[in-house]
C-alpha cells in the first residue's frame, strides 16, 4: 500500500495507545519481587535484570547462550517513540549484557532515507558513492511514521521530513567496536543477526570501511585457515586470544550463492536453527521457521549446531480500519508478553528441550513446496526427529530486553553447559518443594501444566 493511502486517524490511535502501553509496563514494576525459578538464589525482582556473567572460555561458541535484542535498532532511546521494540539503544543494550543484536538493514541514498538500488554492471566503488546502509524498521522512507516525535520536532524546526535522515550503519559498528575495545570488555563476544535487505557486497564494503570493527570479525576465511570444519566453532578462549570476537549472520539478502561470497558474514540458515517468530503462542513458537529448514534442505545440509529461540509478538502498524480489531488484540497481547518475558521464554525453553522444534503446522505455499520437494526429510521421522530435543538455545531474541530477568536464565544455562561439557560444579537450583517459596511452587506448576497440555495434544 502506498504511503499516501495510510489512514492517519488510525495511526494517531496507535500512537496514543502505545503511550498507554509503556505506562502500564512501568506500573508493573511496582508489583513486588518475584524470584526467578531458574535462579532462585538470585536476590532480585523479576523486573531487575541480572548482570551478564561471561561464560567459561573453554566452552565452544556453539555451547554458549547469549541474550538478544530483537530489532535492536528500533528503540525508544533511539527516537522510535511510540513504535519501538526496545527501550535501550544499542550502546545501552551492550552495557546491560545483551550480546546478540538483531538490527534491520536497508540501502538508501547517502543524503536521504530514499531507497537506492544498484544498477546493472555498476561496480561496488561506484555504488558506494551514492548509496549507504541504514538501520530502519521497515523501509527507511517510511520511518518518520515510526518516529513521530522526531518527525514533529523536525517540522517545528522547519527541517521537514526529508531532513529526518537516520544514522548510517557505520555508527552502530563504531559503537560495538568501541565497546569491545574497552579494557574491561576485552574478553566479550558479540553476535549480529542482520535482517538484511541490502546488497551483500555493499555490506562487506561498509564493514571494511570501519577497520576497528572489521578486524574483530570472525570471518569464514578465519575459520577455514584455523582448520575448523564448516559446522564447527572455536572456543570462546580461542576467539579471545585471536581477537576475533564478533560473529555476523546474514539472512534475507539475495540468494545463498551471493551470501556465501561474503567476506565477513555467514548465511544464517546454513548454521542456525530458528523457530517461528512473531508469536507468543507456545504451540506456534515451537514450530521451526520455514526458511530455517528450507534453505538448509536446498543446499549442503551441514550439521547446524546453533539454536535460536524467538519469542515476541508481531505488532504491525494499523494502516486501515479493517486492521483495527487485530491491532487492539495484538496490543493487549504485546503488553502482557513484555511484562512476562521471563516466565514465557522459560516455558518455551523447557518445551523445546523436552520435545524439540517441529514442522510448521500452518499450510502455506512455501511449506507445501518443501514437503513436496523433500517428502522423507519433512516427516516427523526425518530431518526433524529429535534434532533440537535436549538442546539449550544459543540465542534468545526478545522485545524489551529490560523487562523481566531473562539474563538469569541465560547465566544459568551457561553454568549448566560448563558442568555438562567441562565437568564444572553443577549450579544449584531449588528443586525440592520445601526449598521453594509459594510463588515458586505456583509458577512451576503453571509452567509444567502448560507444557504437559501441549505434549498431550501433540501425542493425540
Amino acid at each position: 500500500m502506498k504511503l499516501k493511502k495510510i489512514n492517519y486517524l488510525f495511526f494517531l490511535i496507535f500512537m496514543i495507545f502505545s503511550q498507554h502501553l509503556e505506562s502500564q509496563i512501568e506500573k508493573s514494576k511496582t508489583s513486588g519481587p518475584i524470584t526467578i525459578f531458574s535462579n532462585p538464589n538470585s536476590d532480585v525482582s523479576r523486573y531487575i535484570l541480572d548482570k551478564w556473567i561471561p561464560p567459561d572460555p573453554r566452552l565452544n561458541y556453539d555451547q554458549v547462550c547469549f541474550y538478544g535484542a530483537h530489532n535492536s535498532n528500533s528503540a525508544y532511546h533511539s527516537g522510535y517513540d511510540p513504535y519501538a521494540q526496545q527501550k535501550w539503544n544499542i550502546k545501552e543494550q551492550l552495557e546491560n549484557g545483551v550480546r546478540y543484536l538483531l538490527p534491520d538493514l536497508w540501502t538508501t541514498e547517502i543524503k536521504t532515507n530514499k531507497e537506492c538500488e544498484r544498477q546493472e554492471n555498476e561496480t561496488i566503488e561506484e555504488y558506494s558513492k551514492r548509496a549507504t546502509i541504514r538501520m530502519c524498521h521497515e523501509k527507511c522512507s517510511i520511518n518518520p511514521l515510526f518516529r513521530p516525535k522526531e518527525f514533529v520536532k523536525g517540522i517545528l524546526k522547519l527541517r521537514g521530513p526529508k531532513k529526518q535522515v537516520l544514522p548510517p550503519f557505520e555508527d552502530a559498528l563504531k559503537i560495538i567496536s568501541e565497546f569491545l575495545n574497552k579494557e574491561e570488555n576485552k574478553d566479550e563476544v558479540v553476535t549480529l543477526y542482520l535482517e538484511n535487505y541490502t546488497d551483500t557486497e555493499l555490506l562487506d564494503y561498509i564493514i571494511g570501511e570501519v577497520p576497528e570493527f572489521a578486524q574483530l570479525v570472525l570471518t569464514p576465511n578465519n575459520k577455514e585457515k584455523a582448520k575448523f570444519k564448516k559446522e564447527d566453532w572455536p572456543t570462546i578462549g580461542w576467539m579471545q586470544k585471536e581477537n576475533k570476537r564478533i560473529v555476523i549472520f546474514n539472512d534475507f539478502s539475495e540468494d545463498l550463492e551471493k551470501k556465501e561470497k561474503s567476506k565477513y558474514t555467514f548465511p544464517v540458515w546454513q548454521y542456525v536453527i530458528e523457530n517461528l517468530y512473531g508469536t507468543i503462542d507456545l504451540r506456534k513458537a515451537q514450530e521451526e521457521r520455514y526458511q530455517s529448514f528450507g534453505e538448509w534442505l536446498d543446499n549442503e545440509k551441514i550439521p547446524k549446531k546453533l539454536l535460536m529461540l524467538n519469542y515476541f509478538i508481531e505488532f504491525p502498524l494499523p494502516i486501515h480500519k479493517s486492521e483495527l480489531k487485530k491491532f487492539f488484540k495484538e496490543f493487549k497481547e504485546r503488553a502482557e508478553s513484555v511484562q512476562d518475558n521471563t516466565i514465557r521464554i522459560e516455558s518455551l525453553i523447557n518445551l523445546v528441550y523436552n520435545e524439540g522444534l517441529i514442522l510448521p503446522q500452518s499450510k502455506n505455499n512455501e511449506m507445501t513446496e518443501y514437503t513436496e520437494k523433500y517428502p522423507s526429510e519433512t516427516t516427523k521421522d526425518g530431518y526433524f526427529s529429535n534434532i533440537t530435543k535436549g538442546r539449550f538455545p544459543n540465542f534468545i531474541a526478545l522485545d524489551f530486553v529490560d523487562k523481566g530477568n531473562t539474563m538469569a536464565i541465560v547465566n544459568y544455562i551457561n553454568k549448566l553447559q560448563a558442568h555438562k561439557n567441562l565437568g564444572s560444579k553443577k549450579p544449584t537450583i531449588a528443586e525440592k518443594p520445601e526449598e521453594q517459596t509459594n510463588l515458586e511452587k505456583e509458577k512451576r506448576i503453571i509452567i509444567e501444566d502448560v507444557i504437559n497440555e501441549i505434549i498431550q495434544k501433540r501425542k493425540a
